[in-house]
C-alpha cells in the first residue's frame, strides 16, 4: 500500500472510529456474549445481535479468507459505524481478525466448513475431519473474548439428510456440537440450519440459527412465528437474510431488508444477520458477479440499504413508533414472601412508558405486607383469604390500564416483557395473550429436575400464533374484554383459573394470541413434596373443570385438547413421531414437522389406571398364581417406560449424581399423584344422598319405562311453553343446589347428564311436540347409566370370580360370591335414590318453568283421549291435593292425541 493510500486509511479510520463512538456501548469491550433465555446478554443487559455476513472472500496473501489487513480494518470501523454489534465468517478467522473485531466493538460467529456437501457418513476419515476441525477451531479460538460462537456446520444438503435418516445425522452433529463444548465449554455453540432441513434437531444448540431467504416481510414473519416455536426457550437468530440489489433495485433492496427487519425484532427475535456487508463475494473458487446482496458495493460505497440498517439499528428493540396502550400488571400472592421481593424488584424496573404494578395480597399469614413496604411505587390491595380466582378479579377491577398483565409472585419478568406483549397484541390483533415461562439459573438442583418432570406450566398452539391456553403466571387481556366475560371463576381457588377463562374467551369466538419474546423466569417447586402438591391442586383443578367444560374432557378425565402442548407440559409425553413433509422426491423447500399429540402405547403404561389394573391381578394371584406374573409383566412396562421419559430430557451439565434418579422418580409418580387427586375430588363432588327425596306429589306423575328408565310428562295448553323453558330452569336450579353435571353437551344425544353419586349418573332428555296453537306437550325421559366406577367394580368382581373358578378354590369361591351380593345391593340402592333425586328436581324445575304435570298412573286401564284440538281444550285437568297442580289422568301412553 502506498503512503498516500495510508494516509487516507487512517483518516477513513479515524473518523469512523468517532462515528462508532457515538454508537459504542459503555460495556467493557472484552465482555462475553452469553444466554439468557430468548435473547442473549452481555453482563447484566440484554446484547441485541444486530449483524452482517463478511464474506466469504478469496485468500489473502496470508491464506486467510479474508481481505489484506488494511481493507479488514476499514470494513470493521464501518459496519461498527453503522450500529451492527456482530458479524458472520465462513472460514475460521485469524486472532489477528478477532483482536481487530473486539477493538470495534464487534463480536464474531465462526462457521466451520467441512464436507458436509458430501455423503459425509459414508466414509469414517470424512466424519473424523470434520469432528478435527472443529475441535481445533474451538481449541485455538473459542476462548476469545470476540467469539460470539461457532457454528459446526451450515445447511447440509437436505438430500443427504433424507438419504441417512434425521438420527444419524442428528446424532453427529451432536458429536461436533460436543466437540466445542470439550474445548470450551463457556462458548455458545450451534448449527445452521435452513427451512429445507427444518426437522433437523441436533440437541444441545446454545441457540437456534435459520438461514431463511423469503421477500415478502410478511411470509417471512408468518415463517418466524413457526421457528419461535422450534426454538422453544433458546434465542432464535435469522443467521443468513438478505435481497440482491441487481434484481429488486438498490431503493427495493433497501425498502425490502428494512421491512423484513422491522418483522425480526418486533417477532422477538435475539438478531438477525443480513447477507452481505458488500458484494465483494467469492464462492466455489470463482469471484461472483450476477448477484449483488452487499449492502455496499465492492469499493464499500454505501448503498440506500446500508442507512436503512442504521436507522433500524438504532432503533432496536422498539423498531417504530406505534402508541403503546397503557398496562397495569397484577400480581397475587398467598404467602409468597420467599419470591415476592425479587419478583417486585423486576417489575418496577420494567423498559415500558406507561404502566403500574397491583399488588394484591391474598390473606398472606408471612412477610408480604413488610416487603410490600420496600416499594411505594406499587398499589398494594390486602383482602381475606379468597382464592386465587377472586385476587385477580380484584386485581382487574383496580387496574387502571388499557391490559392487565397477570404474573405470579415467583416469577421473575424480563425487562421488556411488558413491551413484547403489547406489540403482539397489536401485531396480531387480539384481546387476550400470553408467553413462555423458564425456569431461572438461580434455581436449586431439584427446582431444575422439576422442570425436567410432567405436569409444568405451558402453552397450547392452535397454530402458529394463536393459542388454545396461556399459562396464568404469563397472561394478558385487554381490560374491558376481561371483564365483559366475567372474569375469572371464582371456584378456582388455587389452580384452573387460567385454563377456564380461556376455554371461555375461545367459546365465545375471542382469539387468544402468543408472544413468544414476552418472557418471565417461573421458579419451579424447590422440593419434591412442593412439587406433589402442586400436582395434587392441578388434579383437583382438572377435576372441577371436567363438570364445566366436560366436551373438552376424555371419558378418563384427562383434558382433550385441540392445539399442540409446548414447553414443559409436554415433558415426558411418549408421542408418536409427528410426521414430516419433504415433497415429491425430497425436494420440497419448507420441509415442515406437523407435530400432534397422538400418544404412543407407551403413554398408557404409566397411568393410574394401569396400576390399579395391576396391583388387582397381584391380589387375583391368590387365586390362580399364573395371573401374577401377568402383573410383574405390567409393571416392567411401566419401569420400561418411565427410564425412556426420563432418560430423554436434557439436564445442565455437572449435575449431582442423583438428580437421574429424582427424576425417573418424578416421572413414575406425577401421573398417579395428578389422576388419584383428579378422580377424588371428581368422587367426592357426587354426593346424591344429600338432595331431597321424590316427593309424593311428584311420585304421581313419573312412569316406570323399564328398569333403567323413567318418564315423566308436561303440558303447557296457553303459554306455549315446553322443553325450553324446562331445561333452562332445570339448569338453574343446578346450578343453585351445586349440583355437578354436564349440561348443554353440544356432541351428545342427551341434554343434560347429571353426575349422581359414585355408581351412577342420570341423563335427561327432552321432547315437546306441538298440539296446535299455543298448546304443547313435553315429554322427559331419565336414564341411568353405570359410572366407570361401577363398570370398574363390575370388572374387578368379574375377575375375582373367574380368578376362583380356574383356581378351584374353595374359599376363593366364597370371597367371589360374597363380593357380588353386596355389590349388587349397593348398586340397586344407588340406581333408586339417582332416580328419585333427579326426578325430584324435574319436578321442582317443571313447576317453577310454569309447566302443569300430567299425571300417570299405570295401576289403571288405558283411557283413550280424542285426538281433535276440540276434544282436548274440553277436557277439564282435575285439581290434585297438593293446591293449583293441574293433572290429567292417563296409562299406558300418557300423550293427549
Amino acid at each position: 500500500m502506498s503512503a498516500v493510500q495510508t494516509v487516507l486509511w487512517g483518516a477513513r479510520r479515524t473518523m469512523r472510529g468517532a462515528a462508532r463512538a457515538e454508537h459504542a456501548d459503555s460495556r467493557p469491550a472484552g465482555e462475553r456474549v452469553g444466554v439468557s433465555g430468548k435473547f442473549f446478554r452481555m453482563g447484566d443487559a440484554t446484547w441485541y445481535l444486530k449483524g452482517l455476513a463478511y464474506g466469504p472472500f478469496a485468500p489473502n496473501a496470508d491464506g486467510a479468507f479474508l481481505p489484506e489487513r488494511p481493507r479488514v480494518l476499514g470494513d470493521l470501523d464501518d459496519m461498527a459505524a453503522l450500529g451492527a454489534t456482530a458479524l458472520r465468517l465462513y472460514h475460521p478467522p485469524t486472532s489477528q481478525f478477532l483482536d481487530d473485531a473486539l477493538d470495534a466493538g464487534l463480536r464474531v460467529l465462526i462457521d466451520v466448513p467441512w464436507e458436509k456437501h458430501r455423503c459425509f457418513l459414508e466414509d469414517r476419515s470424512s466424519q473424523q475431519d470434520a469432528i478435527e476441525r472443529v475441535r481445533h477451531t474451538a481449541s485455538e479460538l473459542s476462548r476469545h473474548p470476540a467469539v460470539l460462537g461457532i457454528s459446526v456446520a451450515n445447511e447440509i444438503p437436505k438430500d443427504v439428510v433424507r438419504f441417512y435418516g434425521t438420527r444419524r445425522v442428528e446424532r453427529f452433529l451432536g458429536n461436533l456440537l460436543d466437540s466445542v463444548k470439550q474445548q470450551s465449554p463457556e462458548c455458545l455453540a450451534t448449527y445452521t440450519n435452513y427451512p429445507s432441513t427444518e426437522f433437523l434437531n441436533p440437541g444441545p444448540l446454545d441457540f437456534i440459527s435459520f438461514n431463511v431467504y423469503l421477500e415478502g416481510p410478511d411470509a417471512l414473519a408468518a415463517y418466524l412465528d413457526r421457528l419461535q416455536h422450534i426454538a422453544n426457550g433458546r434465542p432464535l437468530v435469522l443467521g443468513e437474510f438478505g435481497l440482491d440489489s441487481y434484481h429488486h433495485g438498490e431503493a427495493g433492496q433497501a425498502a425490502g431488508l428494512r421491512a423484513a427487519l422491522s418483522r425480526v425484532y418486533r417477532r422477538g427475535l435475539a438478531g438477525a444477520f443480513v447477507f452481505s456487508y458488500t458484494d465483494d463475494w467469492f464462492a466455489g473458487g470463482h469471484q461472483m458477479r450476477s448477484w449483488a446482496f452487499g449492502i455496499t458495493d465492492q469499493r464499500r460505497t454505501h448503498k440506500p440499504a446500508a442507512s436503512a440498517l442504521r436507522e433500524i439499528w438504532s432503533r432496536v428493540p422498539r423498531v417504530d413508533d406505534d402508541p403503546l396502550p397503557s398496562v397495569s400488571v397484577v400480581v397475587c400472592s398467598y404467602n409468597g414472601a420467599a419470591t415476592l421481593e425479587e419478583c417486585l424488584r423486576s417489575l418496577v424496573a420494567m423498559d415500558y412508558p406507561d404502566y403500574e404494578v397491583i399488588l394484591v395480597d391474598d390473606g398472606s399469614t408471612d412477610r408480604t405486607p413488610e416487603i410490600a413496604s420496600k416499594f411505594p411505587s406499587v398499589r398494594y390491595i390486602r383482602q381475606c383469604n379468597h382464592g386465587l380466582s377472586i385476587a385477580r378479579n380484584v386485581g382487574a377491577q383496580a387496574a387502571r390500564g388499557q391490559i392487565v398483565a397477570y404474573t405470579d409472585s415467583d416469577c421473575v419478568a424480563d425487562e421488556k416483557w411488558l413491551l413484547y406483549l403489547a406489540t403482539a397484541m397489536a401485531d396480531q390483533q387480539v384481546q387476550a395473550i400470553g408467553g413462555p415461562n423458564l425456569p431461572p439459573a438461580s434455581d436449586n438442583w431439584v427446582a431444575r429436575c422439576v422442570a425436567a418432570s410432567p405436569g409444568g406450566p405451558s402453552h397450547v398452539m392452535l397454530d402458529d400464533r394463536l393459542a388454545e391456553h396461556v399459562p396464568g403466571c404469563n397472561m394478558a387481556f385487554e381490560r374491558e374484554a376481561l371483564l365483559k366475560f366475567g372474569a375469572f371463576d371464582p371456584q378456582f381457588r388455587v389452580a384452573g383459573d387460567d385454563v377456564d377463562v380461556c376455554w371461555r374467551l375461545l367459546d365465545a369466538n375471542v382469539r387468544i394470541g402468543y408472544a413468544p419474546a414476552a418472557l418471565v423466569w417461573h421458579h419451579r417447586r424447590a422440593t419434591a413434596p412442593a412439587y406433589f402438591r402442586q400436582q395434587k391442586g392441578y388434579g383437583r383443578a382438572e377435576g372441577m373443570l371436567q363438570f364445566k367444560h366436560p366436551c373438552r374432557f376424555n371419558t378418563a378425565g384427562g383434558a382433550r385438547w385441540s392445539g399442540i402442548i409446548y414447553g414443559e407440559g409436554a415433558v415426558g409425553l411418549p408421542l408418536r413421531r409427528p410426521p414430516t413433509y419433504y415433497g415429491k422426491f425430497g425436494m420440497g423447500l419448507f420441509q415442515m414437522v406437523y407435530r400432534h399429540n397422538q400418544y404412543s402405547p407407551w403413554a398408557y403404561f404409566v397411568l393410574l389406571e394401569w396400576h390399579l389394573s395391576a396391583a388387582l391381578l397381584l391380589v387375583l394371584s391368590a387365586m390362580w398364581h399364573p395371573v401374577a406374573g401377568v402383573a410383574g409383566a405390567l409393571w416392567l412396562l411401566t419401569l420400561v417406560a418411565v427410564t425412556r421419559s426420563s432418560l430423554c430430557v436434557p439436564l445442565p451439565p455437572g449435575r449431582p449424581w442423583w438428580c437421574r434418579p429424582l427424576v425417573f422418580a418424578l416421572h413414575l409418580l406425577q401421573p398417579m399423584v395428578r389422576s388419584a387427586h383428579r378422580y377424588a375430588w371428581r368422587l367426592g363432588r357426587k354426593r346424591v344422598g344429600r338432595r331431597p327425596r321424590l316427593s309424593r306429589p311428584a311420585a304421581e306423575h313419573v312412569k316406570r319405562v323399564s328398569l333403567f328408565q323413567r318418564d315423566s310428562y308436561w303440558q303447557s295448553l296457553r303459554g306455549g311453553r315446553g322443553r325450553e323453558q324446562l331445561l333452562e330452569k332445570l339448569t338453574e336450579m343446578a346450578g343453585q343446589s351445586e349440583w355437578p353435571g354436564f349440561f348443554g353437551e353440544e356432541w351428545a344425544d342427551w341434554d343434560i347428564m347429571f353426575c349422581a353419586d359414585w355408581w351412577h349418573n342420570v341423563s335427561v332428555q327432552t321432547a315437546t311436540e306441538e298440539l296446535g296453537g299455543p298448546k304443547r306437550f313435553t315429554r322427559v325421559r331419565c336414564t341411568i347409566r353405570p359410572t366407570a366406577v361401577a363398570k370398574t367394580a363390575a370388572c374387578a368382581v368379574a375377575a375375582c370370580s373367574s380368578a376362583a373358578l380356574l383356581g378351584q378354590r374353595t374359599w376363593a369361591i366364597a370371597v367371589a360370591a360374597a363380593l357380588w351380593l353386596p355389590l349388587a345391593g349397593i348398586v340397586l340402592r344407588s340406581g333408586r335414590r339417582c332416580f328419585d333425586a333427579v326426578l325430584e328436581l324435574i319436578w321442582q324445575a317443571g313447576l317453577a318453568a310454569e309447566l302443569d304435570p300430567v299425571s300417570v298412573r299405570s295401576c289403571r286401564p288405558a283411557q283413550k283421549l280424542p285426538a281433535t284440538d276440540h276434544a282436548l281444550e274440553k277436557a277439564q285437568p282435575a285439581r290434585v291435593a297438593t293446591g293449583s297442580i293441574r293433572s290429567m289422568e292417563v296409562a299406558n301412553d300418557p300423550c293427549p292425541i
